[in-house]
């Protein structure tokens, strides 16, 4: 059984939800085999704690959201593997103001279409560029007393976004719109727990999951016709050398 998992991806904000690589990794990391990272996650957490300051409450609602959107439903219902758009319409978690999308899997351009009917949706939420951990009894590693270990959970996105050069895009019919100040878009919605559908656990059925989430992240105000919303973003993993990014091209048209 896979467990232990780390999700990144990265996804845009307006129609999408910066799906990065949706690369899904195991993770062997457990607070026994980080010990001597102790100062680096405590500083590494110091930053994290900070975002989250500066991050609206508003926002962080959101980036709930869009996770246990992702995430509570079943696996093969993924919202990052699209080839079309279809499953950008399931299991919204608002039935009006704010409609959530995500980004694609990489390596490649993922091209989507999506109606969305403004007298519904006026806006959509969407990362740019986003991380996701999680951590419960599935996990091999997971300690007997059930610590979470937070600081190893808030470095590897620290980690990556912090200490390497973020790639973003975001473009709305051809003229970027993304602000001046880039650090604007970051921001993280810090730990809470849900539900994951089992399917991301490998069948296994978790009594409680604790989440965490950071990135990058973007409202985008709709207006009627048909756009094209451009979400690129990309990182890069240094526990393990790896880079990982997302493209993701939609055409949004809005009616009344």
């Amino acid at each position: 059984m896979k467990k232990n998992y780390l999700k990144t991806f990265s996804y845009i904000l307006l129609p999408a939800l910066f799906f990065i690589s949706c690369q899904k990794s195991k993770n062997e990391l457990s607070p026994e085999t980080d010990k001597n990272s102790s100062a680096k996650n405590k500083l590494a957490q110091d930053d994290v704690l900070l975002a989250l300051r500066n991050t609206p409450a508003a926002t962080q609602e959101l980036i709930k959201k869009c996770n246990e959107w992702f995430f509570a439903r079943d696996i093969s219902q993924d919202p990052f593997d699209d080839a079309t758009g279809a499953k950008q319409y399931l299991a919204q978690p608002y039935s009006s103001g704010t409609m959530m999308l995500a980004s694609g899997v990489a390596p490649g351009t993922v091209y989507r279409n999506v109606s969305i009917s403004y007298s519904q949706y006026q806006k959509a939420f969407i990362p740019l560029v986003s991380g996701s951990y999680w951590w419960d009894e599935c996990f091999v590693t997971h300690p007997a007393n059930g610590n979470v270990p937070y600081g190893v959970m808030i470095a590897q996105w620290v980690a990556a976004f912090n200490q390497h050069n973020t790639q973003l895009t975001l473009k709305l019919d051809g003229v970027s719109i993304l602000p001046s100040n880039l650090n604007s878009l970051r921001g993280s919605s810090g730990f809470w727990d849900f539900s994951i559908h089992p399917s991301w656990n490998a069948g296994c059925i978790a009594s409680s999951t604790t989440f965490y989430a950071d990135g990058y992240w973007a409202v985008v105000p709709l207006s009627l016709g048909v756009h094209e919303l451009e979400i690129f973003g990309g990182a890069y993993f240094p526990r393990y050398k790896s880079p990982f990014s997302s493209h993701v091209i939609y055409t949004l048209t809005v009616t009344p």
